[in-house]
């Protein structure tokens, strides 16, 4: 078995060597640990060879590609940990803690999926505050998120419910999914359309990782009743309507990507009726206000939220019908 685990860093001196000793104290330690700093401005890169020099299954990853973001970074791991000839794949923020069963408990996830299919398995999370005192014991339920066994490509167009510092991937999803798309809204996203498009997901219900809330967070965690709150404010909040605008065109530039990554790449039928093709070509065919909502219910494209659903066909009618480019 070929285990490696990767993680992107950037600007992370104060919890990196915590979330690096969660990861050395694994009941599994047959691993590389690859690392690739983005350009920090802070000591993350000295901690980082400190730790290198004191065990030998860390590697810091030295290249002149710059700062990339966290999507690309990770594709540049991904890459790396795949020409090294990985069988599975893990990812790791920067400022997380791993409980210790964290890789065993998804390792025997991802065995029991078939290894001809790209598979990806993703858990459950605790979230926790800056000195690491559970807020939530289950993440998925504080963001009112839930994993989708049947037809996951439906949801995975317009949200993702997979949190990527708790994923793991087999080799067969890194040779699908590559490259990445400039398109893509983030690695773990992508990821998780291929395995929902032509392979499987499975999420093990238990909490693996302690998912630390602070001040620096890329994206935090936000309950789901705050969401609530924030989109029955829309109207009044030019702001919210910008990012909310944002976002789904975020999605929609990502899902049409899926959609021309699969026929340039002459990639099988997906499982799913080619739905991310019907979704996109909506926005690029269907004319008829009243025809285009009933086929976004026909094709069940949705949020796990019945509001969210609303906002989403909203959305989705303004940038159709008020020429908005996609």
């Amino acid at each position: 078995m070929n285990l490696y685990i990767v993680m992107g860093t950037y600007n992370g001196e104060n919890f990196i060597a915590t979330q690096i000793e969660s990861i050395l104290k694994q009941t599994i330690s047959d691993f590389r640990l690859l690392i690739r700093d983005d350009g920090s401005t802070d000591s993350t890169c000295a901690i980082l060879s400190q730790l290198a020099n004191e065990d030998s299954r860390i590697e810091i990853l030295n290249d002149t590609k710059g700062n990339l973001g966290a999507a690309f970074n990770f594709e540049i791991l991904i890459n790396e940990a795949y020409i090294r000839g990985a069988d599975f794949i893990a990812f790791s923020d920067q400022d997380d803690y791993w409980l210790e069963n964290k890789l065993k408990l998804s390792l025997i996830a991802l065995k029991s999926l078939s290894s001809d299919l790209p598979a990806l398995v993703h858990t459950d999370l605790s979230v926790v505050n800056e000195s690491l005192q559970v807020k939530h014991s289950s993440f998925m339920k504080y963001q009112g998120i839930h994993h989708v066994d049947k037809k996951p490509i439906n949801v995975l167009l317009v949200q993702n419910f997979v949190t990527g510092c708790t994923t793991i991937i087999n080799r067969k999803l890194v040779e699908i999914s590559r490259p990445f798309p400039k398109e893509i809204v983030m690695h773990d996203w992508w990821l998780a359309l291929c395995a929902g498009a032509f392979g499987e997901i499975k999420f093990v219900e238990q909490a693996t990782v302690l998912y630390r809330q602070h001040a620096s967070n890329v994206i935090g965690a936000k309950s789901h009743i705050r969401k609530l709150v924030q989109s029955l404010n829309l109207v009044s909040k030019s702001t919210s309507i910008a990012v909310s605008m944002n976002n789904f065109l975020a999605s929609l530039a990502q899902a049409k990507s899926l959609k021309n990554f699969i026929l340039d790449k002459n990639l099988k039928k997906n499982r799913f009726n080619n739905t991310e093709e019907k979704y996109v070509d909506l926005f690029l065919t269907e004319n008829n206000i009243l025809v285009f909502l009933a086929k976004l219910v026909k094709y069940k494209i949705y949020r796990q939220k019945i509001y969210a659903t609303i906002g989403l066909y909203l959305i989705a009618v303004y940038v159709k019908f008020c020429k908005i480019k996609i």
